[in-house]
């Protein structure tokens, strides 16, 4: 195993989660800002974006690529989308997206060409006001392009968004873990953006190499703090014009986050060891990349399996816009323990294996593999399960597991009731001997974006869901049976929501 892999393997053991342990201890005078504030930008205000129901079917082609259009991708993939006064008087904002302790320390830039209504530019999205803060002007997708080993998905495309973690914001609360939050998070906003781009017939491919150093001088950030985490292309039909000329470096004036931001040095230390410099590493790795994918991400026989197989149904289309399901999703406080339609679930579960489109992904091979308990779904008899490709259930063990699985959590009562339980695992050594430290971000964003897809597919069929963090060791011994040396990447529940008294967020 290369250094790199072996720090971010140290790393995931370092910060694996314990019963028993205390959790982090807070500075309720120092909790982070959950927006970036630039003090000194040119501030552009981007075209008003329609409500969610004014949204109906989409023109057929490929459409252009427009200021209404950069306002809109942002908004519905990490904006506020919806604010709800309580009654002690606040106003409570919903994002797009969910995020770990709703803590939203994820940030969205764009490089884009000239468009209609927008000069080019980079541009940081400002969501709390809905305007776009000009970091450079001028055409910098060659730039771009250079870092990111001149992938085909960049070349042509006339917009490209870029997301960041400022890691302090959430590691306010979870301390050095929150290096795989940032994937989580990343992940979450990417299947937004993936499933308005289907529906808007907009191409779309998620790019998870580049030279880090290059992104963040051309987005005007110390990588420390701030770093880039992935790059989307969108669209295509505007040939970049090659350049020579690299960025300058610039510092424009940013706000302090908290009145004491600090990032933990674990997390520095994490990211440099997962970073990428130069072209040719770049190209490198996404070769390497794509050998580890063609060989597909392999399941392990189990030791113990009962062997049944259960295909799902068919999944009809859901006839609402994307945009209203975002509305209307929200990470579920409580379940009930009612059942679920086995419709449901194979949505469900198509969510969770789908691939996405990108540099990581070539072949189309899941970088993990998915295990479900169900506990109560209607013609699914409750177990533990192995979910093949997106259609196929392998019976590993029956038996109801409610209460093995709320031991797994700290949130016992959620995933005890839960109708099911989602879990995402990966041979964490074989794919950091593979990919190095770089393969760690890939495995967390992959298990992110399914996390992201799963919110969907469960709001649009009128179920909750929520992620689920979880005691490392525990649940992987837990699986160990089935799915040996295997680590628990994520994890989430689904099912029907019990009444409550406050707001999801």
């Amino acid at each position: 195993m290369t250094p790199d892999g072996a720090a971010l393997l140290d790393y995931h053991r370092q910060t694996a989660l314990r019963p028993g342990e205390a959790w982090l201890a807070v500075e309720p005078w120092n909790r982070p800002r959950p927006f970036k504030l630039y003090e000194d930008l040119e501030s552009l205000r981007l075209p008003p974006v329609p409500s969610a129901e004014a949204h109906g079917p989409e023109p057929a082609g490929e459409p252009p690529i427009d200021a209404p259009m950069l306002a809109s991708l942002p908004h519905w993939s990490a904006g506020i989308t919806r604010r709800r006064r309580l009654p002690d008087g606040t106003v409570m904002p919903f994002r797009a997206a969910s995020c770990t302790g709703a803590l939203y320390h994820i940030e969205t830039y764009a490089v884009c060409a000239e468009l209609p209504g927008l000069p080019a530019g980079v541009y940081h999205y400002a969501l709390q006001n809905e305007t776009a803060r000009r970091l450079r002007p001028g055409d910098w997708r060659a730039s771009l392009l250079a870092a990111g080993g001149a992938d085909a998905g960049l070349a042509a495309a006339p917009l490209a968004l870029v997301l960041s973690s400022e890691f302090w914001r959430n590691a306010w609360r979870y301390g050095e873990r929150a290096y795989r939050h940032a994937f989580w998070d990343a992940g979450t906003i990417l299947a937004n953006l993936l499933a308005l781009g289907g529906a808007y017939g907009l191409p779309t491919r998620v790019i998870t190499a580049f030279d880090d150093a290059a992104v963040n001088v051309l987005l005007g950030l110390d990588g420390v703090g701030e770093a880039a985490l992935a790059v989307v292309a969108l669209g295509g039909g505007a040939p970049i014009l090659p350049t020579t000329t690299p960025p300058e470096p610039i510092a424009p004036r940013v706000a302090p986050s908290s009145p004491r931001p600090r990032t933990p040095p674990a997390i520095a230390a994490a990211h440099v060891a997962s970073s990428l410099a130069g072209s040719e590493h770049v190209v490198s790795w996404r070769a390497a990349a794509a050998a580890f994918n063609a060989a597909g991400a392999p399941q392990a026989e189990p030791a113990v399996s009962e062997g049944g197989l259960s295909s799902l149904p068919a999944v009809s289309a859901c006839s609402d816009p994307v945009e209203a399901i975002i509305v209307r999703r929200g990470s579920a406080r409580r379940f009930s323990e009612e059942s679920i339609s086995v419709e449901a679930l194979a949505a469900v579960c198509r969510a969770a294996a789908a691939v996405p489109g990108g540099d990581a992904w070539p072949a189309g091979a899941p970088l993990a593999e998915t295990l479900l308990v169900v506990q109560a779904a209607a013609g699914i008899a409750p177990g533990v399960y192995r979910l093949r490709g997106e259609t196929t259930l392998e019976l590993l063990a029956a038996g109801e597991r409610r209460n093995q699985v709320a031991s797994l959590v700290p949130d016992a009562r959620r995933a005890g009731a839960a109708a099911v339980t989602i879990w995402w695992l990966a041979d964490g050594e074989r794919v950091l001997s593979r990919l190095g430290g770089r393969g760690y971000r890939v495995v967390q964003l992959d298990a992110g974006l399914a996390l992201g897809r799963l919110y969907l597919a469960a709001t649009a069929a009128g179920l909750g869901a929520t992620g689920l963090t979880f005691f490392d060791d525990e649940a992987a011994g837990f699986f160990a049976s089935w799915s040996p040396r295997r680590q628990v990447v994520l994890a989430a529940a689904v099912g029907r929501t019990a009444p409550r008294s406050t707001p999801a967020g």
